[in-house]
């Protein structure tokens, strides 16, 4: 199977910063996600939302990843959350309760 390059763009709204994560993310693409997603975490107080919905496959390291993040969010009061999942990721997704109360 060949993998899906890895593409990730920042969108900035006046409700959020949305994080739209293309392709697939692997280890080392988990440290592209990590280091974006961070950046923001610092900042203004606005939502961060990661939008995987063009993400087509998501190893073990990422979703640690994903985890890790959404603990640093909590601990320094920010919101932070995983939105539009696509459907090979969902039920990865609930089992780690980033998708919230589906």
């Amino acid at each position: 199977m060949k993998e899906t390059p890895l593409s990730i763009t920042t969108e900035t709204t006046p409700e959020a910063i949305v994080i739209h994560v293309h392709g697939d993310v692997t280890s080392p693409g988990s440290v592209q996600v990590d280091e974006a997603v961070a950046a923001h975490l610092h900042g203004p107080g606005l939502p961060v939302i990661v939008n995987l919905s063009n993400t087509t496959y998501m190893n073990s390291t990422a979703l640690s990843v994903l985890v890790k993040l959404n603990a640093r969010a909590k601990s320094l009061g920010r919101q932070f959350r995983v939105a539009d999942p696509s459907p090979p990721l969902v039920r990865m997704l609930e089992l780690t309760k980033l998708l919230g109360d589906r």
